[in-house]
């Protein structure tokens, strides 16, 4: 079977679970034996990324607007890249190469199942442009899946909201890599930042509501005086830091800055 996988971003920094779904989902797939291809934009794309998905064929378009992800594209070759497909794998929602994809599959009346990954809700920045989209096109992307594929059991609801039917929706959580965790070496990790030889809670994405730190680090703070563990949050800054950092003053903890997030320390 030939398999599409398509993904806005492999960016393995500022891709967040998409990029690391489509990564390890495209990797396996070619590992098992299957003919797949993965179709991104060039955005984070490292030598070291595509070596670790050998066997798998990486069709990396240039991107010349990178706020909106918005690729140079060939529509001949989009509908060659589509038509050699047997199914396509859509990750994500927000995205202009998804909008691509289906269009040229529709077309062609192409199989194609869809993994928003917790993205259908409207939040944060752009709410208009993502309301625009979804009156466009985007609702049809979502109903028009021959399969819906959901991470959490809380995004069957989401689904239900854009019209797909219950039954047309299959659960499938993030997986752990093995081979990753293979070799425990943090003491490097700990030097840099000065952190103790004691266990440590790590919270690691980026540091927007969405993904609820504030949540953690309250629950942290009513709980420090009963637990030996330190709190470090590894990730970007999308607009949190400042009142974590506040937070943590307000609670009498330690503040450090922690690729580009912050640890609080009892």
């Amino acid at each position: 079977m030939k398999i599409l996988n398509v993904i806005a971003s492999l960016d393995p920094v500022h891709g967040g679970g998409t990029a690391e779904r489509s990564f390890q989902m495209s990797r396996f797939l070619a590992r098992s034996g299957e003919d797949c291809t993965l179709l991104t934009l060039d955005l984070g794309l490292t030598q070291e990324r595509i070596h670790a998905m050998a066997g798998v064929k990486i069709v990396a378009l240039p991107c010349w607007c990178k706020r909106f992800g918005l690729p140079v594209f060939s529509l001949t070759d989009m509908n060659r890249i589509v038509a050699e497909s047997d199914i396509i794998h859509l990750m994500s929602h927000w995205t202009f190469l998804n909008v691509l994809v289906y269009c040229c599959a529709r077309r062609q009346k192409k199989p194609y199942v869809i993994c928003p990954a917790g993205s259908l809700p409207i939040y944060g920045r752009s709410k208009f442009i993502k309301m625009l989209y979804n009156l466009i096109v985007g609702r049809k992307i979502i109903r028009n899946a021959d399969r819906c594929i959901a991470i959490t059991p809380n995004e069957f609801s989401c689904f239900e909201r854009y019209g797909v039917q219950k039954d047309s929706i299959s659960l499938i959580p993030n997986g752990i890599c093995l081979e990753d965790y293979l070799v425990k070496d943090d003491i490097a990790f700990r030097r840099a930042y000065g952190l103790p030889d004691v266990p440590f809670i790590l919270f690691v994405g980026r540091l927007n509501p969405i993904k609820g730190p504030d949540m953690l680090l309250r629950a942290f703070c009513a709980h420090k005086d009963r637990i030996p563990h330190h709190l470090v949050f590894a990730g970007r800054d999308a607009g949190m830091l400042n009142d974590l950092e506040k937070m943590s003053e307000r609670k009498m903890l330690k503040v450090a800055c922690i690729l580009s997030g912050i640890s609080a320390e009892p």
